[in-house]
């Protein structure tokens, strides 16, 4: 309160300068303030009764105005995160993408052969180390159910213990038996033979070749992950094969 002359005026502080005016003005004379206030509607602040924006939390007054500010805000982070997803998605896809993808089916066989398309769909080479044929021989009626095999260059007549599969190749795979199967019988015992060889082809058989696939771990000085596919092959199919490496006996014995 001022006292002007005999007469006394009433003063108060401008909401926005700070500046006393007179109790009455409705606008500041020296920020040019409207005086008339409502409370914020997010810090309770005294703030010019027209305004949109609080100068204390700055927010904005009207509920509209608060979403659209807030909707820019959460745009501007959804933004970010979908791009670091984004390139973490195709970081995964690259690594999955670049690497070896091997499988195997028997297409025939012969007396001395298994052979075998092999595949390869990935972006790089894969290797075969390990090759097996397993039977039932639930009767025992030969020495050891696993027969060993090897791939066979048949131009060159030479035994291949890996074979390379390079990337989107096919390639056919001639194997042979590194030995023979031994029954448990007399080899002179024809008729023993035959019913082995009956009853093997009419087994379902598993070929085992054992891959060792390539990719991300190659690249940081690991060894290719090695895995073992099993694929079902009928006797049927291995019939002359199976003619050819049966049997040889366990034992001499004479006729």
């Amino acid at each position: 309160m001022a006292t002007k002359g005999s007469k006394t005026v009433e003063k108060k502080k401008c909401i926005s300068c700070a500046e006393e005016i007179d109790a009455s003005a409705s606008k500041c004379p020296f920020c040019k303030i409207v005086q008339d206030t409502k409370a914020c509607t997010v810090c309770s602040r005294a703030i010019p009764k027209n305004a949109s924006r609080c100068n204390a939390c700055s927010s904005y007054q009207r509920p509209w105005q608060r979403i659209f500010t807030t909707s820019k805000e959460a745009f501007g982070w959804l933004t970010a995160l979908f791009a670091v997803i984004g390139n973490l998605v195709l970081g995964i896809a690259y690594v999955l993408e670049n690497q070896s993808s091997t499988s195997y089916a028997v297409v025939d066989a012969n007396l001395e052969n298994i052979y075998v398309d092999v595949w390869n769909t990935g972006k790089r080479s894969s290797r075969l180390v390990g090759y097996r044929l397993t039977f039932k021989d639930d009767d025992r009626l030969i020495e050891k159910n696993t027969l060993a095999l090897m791939p066979v260059d048949e131009a060159a007549g030479r035994r291949e213990q890996v074979a390379i599969i390079a990337e989107s190749q096919t390639r056919r795979i001639s194997m042979r038996p590194i030995a023979r199967l031994k029954m448990r019988c007399s080899k002179y015992d024809n008729k023993c033979i035959e019913d082995i060889r009956k009853q093997l082809v009419q087994q379902t058989l598993r070929l085992e070749i054992t891959i060792e696939e390539s990719g991300f771990l190659s690249y940081m000085g690991r060894a290719p992950s090695g895995r073992t596919q099993s694929k079902e092959v009928s006797g049927v199919l291995l019939k002359d094969f199976l003619t050819g490496v049966c049997c040889d006996a366990t034992q001499e014995q004479s006729p």
